[in-house]
């Protein structure tokens, strides 16, 4: 899960983990979120 600076959270079901240098994120890191335009679905309540 990763909490956006306006609050609102967004989960990942793959994360691209080979482009990590210095490990995977853990809580608290600053990480980069992106996608291919045809490669989301977004769901609402």
């Amino acid at each position: 899960h990763v909490r956006l600076h306006s609050g609102q959270m967004i989960s990942a079901q793959l994360q691209n983990a080979h482009r990590y240098r210095k490990g995977l994120p853990t809580w608290g890191d600053e990480v980069r979120l992106c996608w291919e335009c045809d490669s989301c679905v977004v769901l609402t309540v």
